[in-house]
């Protein structure tokens, strides 16, 4: 058995959105956006007898590309103390890096928000991913496409009105990979909110 590990920050995505339509109680909106090179891609094996060698390209910290991230999004206030909304966003690999280009992916996301007088705004998520496969001489065709599903459990803290932070545990409760391929027990996702 060959180990590797990483520290860092990966790529990073930069995400805007356009309200179009918008009133008390429901709104659409386009996202839009890139996700930048930013994570490292050419991490090698620590121990086992691969040391030194490669690391798989669908395993770095980062791909080495620029993506672009185009999206709907849909919300709506049923009641004073309820929200749902729904979410599209697909993403393209732009380019390729040293022979690799990494998978076209589509998520689906819908939840609802417990709406209350207070500044945190408990929330609960079902996401959907479909990942397409890996391309070029350094990507694993045969071992890359998925789609997982996760639900989400998770808090938005208003910090100031225009400054809010998030935080969500992602638990998988179902999983369809191809071929071999790692996969997390669960993920901590969190995030910054800067409303203009």
């Amino acid at each position: 058995v060959s180990t590797s590990h990483a520290n860092g920050i990966g790529d990073l995505r930069l995400l805007g959105r356009y309200q179009l339509i918008h009133d008390m109680s429901s709104g659409w909106g386009v996202q839009f956006g890139l996700k930048l090179p930013t994570g490292g891609f050419h991490q090698t094996f620590d121990g086992g007898p691969q040391a030194g060698g490669a690391l798989d390209r669908g395993l770095q910290l980062g791909t080495g590309t620029t993506d672009g991230l185009l999206g709907l999004a849909y919300f709506g206030r049923p009641t004073d103390n309820l929200g749902w909304f729904a979410q599209v966003l697909a993403q393209k690999p732009l380019d390729t890096r040293e022979g690799f280009r990494p998978s076209a992916s589509l998520s689906v996301n819908g939840g609802v928000r417990w709406l209350n007088t207070s500044r945190v705004t408990p929330e609960l998520q079902v996401n959907v991913r479909f990942d397409g496969r890996e391309g070029g001489p350094q990507g694993d065709y045969d071992n890359s496409g998925d789609t997982i599903v996760n639900v989400s459990p998770g808090v938005t803290v208003d910090v100031r009105r225009d400054l809010d932070v998030f935080a969500f545990v992602q638990v998988p409760v179902y999983q369809r990979v191809k071929g071999l391929q790692l996969e997390p027990e669960w993920l901590v996702s969190a995030g910054v909110r800067w409303k203009l």
